[in-house]
């Protein structure tokens, strides 16, 4: 992911995963002007917990600062199996989330 700014949230997200042992394929992408985060669900009936774990993580630590996202749920074709979650933020308001979370951490 080409990027232009200190990407902090990035960094908190793979280090929650890794404090609380979350293995799941997470990418970081930007599409035209979009930011989108890739969960993937590993389980074959169901989804993963650890996959909840992680959209609830983003929702507990980018509402309080009034980031818009949207999540997407991916299935397979002709199939009720879960692929991946992919939550979606405006690029703009990602940078603003990184923004304030670089001032946060220099104050």
């Amino acid at each position: 992911m080409e990027q232009k700014y200190d990407n902090y949230y990035k960094n908190m997200l793979q280090g929650f995963c890794r404090v609380n042992n979350i293995y799941l394929g997470l990418t970081f992408e930007e599409i035209e002007g979009l930011v989108a985060i890739d969960i993937k669900n590993n389980l074959e009936n169901g989804v993963n917990l650890d996959c909840l774990r992680i959209i609830d993580f983003i929702y507990r630590t980018v509402t309080p600062f009034d980031i818009k996202y949207t999540q997407t749920l991916h299935l397979y074709p002709n199939s009720k199996r879960l692929d991946k979650v992919t939550v979606l933020f405006d690029k703009n308001d990602y940078m603003l989330l990184n923004k304030i979370l670089g001032d946060k951490i220099s104050n």
